[in-house]
Order: structure tokens, then sequence, then C-alpha cells
């Protein structure tokens, strides 16, 4: 593949898709302009930035109409916030407190077999 999905542009990308999704005080010629900008920064290879630079230029405007007729049918694509299960508290206690848990119960007698 000549363009992987993510690499150092991929950053510069997600500025320009959000611009492109939000269409407010930029056209879609500033909004590529950024794009061409931030790849720029971000020490994208000329031979890489260009061609991505001149496809959106050429190919952007369908994106754009796309991500126009989304909006005014009320699509949104911000997700909703997810809670994030590493952060939420779990019901299992911790390992030193299931540890202090065990050790206080009092001993089973032993079964003979």
């Amino acid at each position: 593949m000549l363009f992987p999905k993510w690499v150092k542009y991929g950053n510069a990308a997600v500025i320009h898709d959000w611009l492109y999704w939000k269409q407010q005080d930029v056209t879609r010629a500033e909004a590529d302009l950024v794009l061409l900008e931030a790849m720029s920064v971000l020490s994208v290879a000329w031979w890489q930035k260009y061609p991505i630079y001149w496809a959106v230029r050429l190919l952007g405007w369908l994106a754009w109409m796309r991500n126009r007729w989304d909006r005014a049918d009320g699509f949104d694509r911000v997700l909703k916030r997810q809670p994030i299960k590493s952060i939420e508290l779990s019901e299992r206690p911790g390992l030193i407190r299931r540890g202090w848990i065990h050790l206080r119960k009092p001993l089973s007698p032993r079964k003979s077999w």
C-alpha cells in the first residue's frame, strides 16, 4: 500500500476531516490548505503530502457534500461520551483487600479423603 491509514499525516487528516465535517468559518479550499500546512509541520515527505493534497483537492468535494447532507439530516459524527471501563470502579476488591478478607476467614476443618 502506497499510503498506509495512519502515519505522520494521520493527525493532519483528523484536523482536515473535522473541518470538512463542521464547514464553519472555512471554505473547502482553506481546509485543504490546512491539511497541506499540517503535513508540512509534521514533516511528511513531499512525495506523500503533495499527492494526498491534490487527491483531496480533486475529489474532496464528494466528502464535503456528503458531510453537508449528513449534517442537514441530523447525523452527528461526534460520538456521545461513552463510559470507559478502565476508569470505572469495580465492585471486586483489590488484591490486598481480597487477601486480607481471605486471611481473616476462620480455617475450615480439613476433610480427610
